[in-house]
């Protein structure tokens, strides 16, 4: 798997640095040809000027020559001809027709400046001779016009043999440039052709790799079909084994364009007539749910995604059978939808199952109304024996009391302690009808509270004079201490029953030489009443029962302590009657703490 692309790699250096070498010829001739045909073109401006230069210069020589062959006759005494006179002024506008060439080529300054030079001189001399005045042609022909011949002589001569130099070096360059031009149109016309020929190859071998490409393309084409055939060969195989249905249809029709054999054991009718007759696929439904099954799959195939769908069956045999349709709309690449896709499968155990569940939720829902009811009708039956048996309760207490308190002669010293058991039992039996009947009050909601502030401290000090003289008679040590404390909104009545229940179990059940501690403080902005004991405590698996009616715990049962098992039930509604809660926190043969806290007036309900 690595050798390959180390392979291109070690191929790719050498192309690119074919791919380079071929892109710096091409610089390389373009460059050349530039330059030289730059050049070329350059050279080509001035070589005619160059030439013009050289000739002009020729024929001023030529005329000075003529000139100087005419001087012996002009200077010969008293032999001065018009036709030698017109020869001179001949050659002299010669010479200044080639001085004005070279002055608008701008060559040979110096020639031009000789030339004008040696036409003034001439100029003087012409007159002399013509007046035939040997001093004064002789003088000027010394001082003026001898200098002014020798100087045009010299400077064209060296104006001609310089203007002949640059002439020949412009040739010459000329010839170079056009050489270099020529290569550079070689070199161009050979990179050219290695870029040609590089686009060629790569061309050839593009087509190649095509080639290559497409039977690679082919084969995995072919190998692909192959694939498929055998998938969908064993998509059948395993469609057919599963325990439901599965089905394709179109995404525009109801009816299948397959599906597998099993709808011969679920529905009832082969699957060839299914893909015949595409109709089939609604008779079969129960008539009650076509219009359904209709309207969800014309919303699966307008809205697209997945869909499932119960509905029964009519079966051949009479049967109605229950269907689970789990249908999808599979698209294709550009998200158009091919085909639906679905699966159906047996849930009429499941039907039943239900309807068995619906039926036995409505039997329980039955038995909890009746449960209900006879629970209130205990309620009531509990509140009305409460109350019958309070007005002669009340009598009772009553009339023992005159006669314990009448003292009368006829009473003897044990029939006055008989009697005294007596009215302890009936102030028990007094107890536990009220109890009896606020329970029942508070099951039936009617249950009130006459609210108002509420000072807890004084009720606690009531509480804890009451129960003294019983913890007296126990050996339990009855401790009280309240801090200064905000009123609470309650009933006077209720907290005062509260507090009794609370401190009377707590002495209740500590043993001969315990210890209660009754705490009233303020905590949070709350008033916590605290009533801690050092008896026989509860165990953690029967503290979650504790607050439930008629709940005694085992220890309680084991020493035979008197109760009801109401007390702690009682106290939890009164606590919660007041918007406050109540907590504990036990530890066997160690004690108990009872933590009661209770909203200020004013803070609204407790949190």
């Amino acid at each position: 798997m690595t050798r390959a692309p180390r392979s291109r790699r070690q191929r790719r250096g050498p192309l690119t640095r074919i791919r380079a070498a071929n892109i710096s010829i091409l610089l390389a001739a373009v460059a050349i040809t530039l330059t030289a045909s730059l050049l070329t073109w350059h050279l080509n401006e001035g070589l005619p000027r160059e030439r013009h230069t050289h000739e002009q210069l020729g024929l001023t020589r030529v005329d000075a020559d003529q000139l100087h062959a005419l001087e012996s006759r002009l200077i010969a005494p008293g032999k001065v001809e018009a036709r030698d006179t017109l020869a001179s002024e001949l050659i002299l506008d010669d010479m200044a027709t080639h001085a004005r060439e070279l002055a608008d080529l701008g060559r040979a300054g110096d020639t031009v400046l000789a030339v004008r030079g040696l036409i003034a001189a001439f100029r003087q001399l012409a007159p002399a001779l013509a007046e035939q005045n040997q001093t004064r042609a002789s003088q000027v022909y010394r001082t003026r016009y001898l200098p002014a011949r020798i100087r045009l002589e010299h400077i064209v001569t060296a104006s001609n043999r310089a203007a002949a130099q640059r002439l020949e070096i412009a040739e010459r360059n000329v010839k170079i440039g056009m050489i270099l031009s020529i290569f550079g149109v070689v070199l161009l016309i050979v990179g050219l052709a290695l870029r040609v020929n590089r686009v060629r190859a790569r061309e050839i071998h593009i087509v190649r790799k095509a080639d290559s490409e497409l039977s690679e393309r082919n084969e995995l084409l072919l190998d692909s079909q192959r694939r498929v055939r055998s998938a969908e060969r064993l998509y059948r195989q395993l469609v057919e084994r599963l325990p439901g249905v599965t089905y394709i249809s179109s995404p525009t029709s109801v009816g299948p364009t397959f599906i597998s054999p099993q709808a011969l054991e679920l529905l009832g009718v082969p699957a060839e007539e299914f893909i015949a007759h595409p109709d089939k696929a609604m008779q079969v439904i129960h008539p009650d749910d076509r219009a359904s099954v209709e309207a969800n799959m014309e919303t699966l195939r307008r809205e697209g995604g997945e869909y499932q769908q119960e509905f029964r069956v009519v079966h051949p045999d009479g049967r109605i059978v229950w269907i689970g349709d789990d249908a999808t709309v599979v698209a294709g690449e550009d998200d158009k939808p091919l085909h639906v896709q679905g699966y159906l499968r047996d849930i009429t155990p499941l039907k039943d199952a239900e309807a068995k569940q619906q039926a036995a939720l409505e039997g329980e829902q039955t038995a909890n109304e009746k449960l209900r009811e006879l629970g209130a009708m205990k309620d009531d039956f509990v509140a009305l024996v409460s109350h019958e048996l309070r007005t002669p309760l009340t009598s009772i207490r009553g009339y023992l009391e005159l006669v314990l308190e009448g003292k009368p002669d006829g009473l003897s010293k044990e029939n006055g302690a008989f009697l005294g058991i007596v009215d302890r039992n009936a102030a028990r039996l007094e107890r536990l009808v009220d109890d009896l009947l606020f329970m029942a009050r508070l099951g039936s909601g009617k249950l009130e509270l006459s609210l108002q502030d509420t000072d807890l401290a004084a009720l606690a000090r009531e509480s804890v004079g009451a129960a003294t003289p019983r913890a007296s008679a126990q050996a339990v040590e009855l401790e009280c201490a309240i801090e200064e404390v905000p009123a609470v909104h309650g009933d006077p009545g209720r907290l005062g029953q509260l507090l009794d229940n609370l401190i009377s179990n707590a002495v209740k059940f500590t043993p001969d030489g315990g210890h209660v501690d009754v705490r009233v403080f303020p905590q949070n902005g709350d008033v916590a009443i605290e009533v801690a004991d050092t008896g026989i405590g509860i165990s953690a698996k029967e503290q979650t029962q504790l607050f439930q009616k008629f709940f005694r715990t085992s220890a309680a049962g084991e020493r035979a302590i008197q109760g009801t098992g109401l007390g702690l039930s009682i106290s939890k509604a009164i606590v919660e009657a007041h918007a406050g809660r109540i907590e504990l926190e036990s530890e066997e043969n160690i004690g108990t703490t009872i933590r009661v806290l209770l909203p200020i007036a004013g803070n609204g309900e407790h949190a």
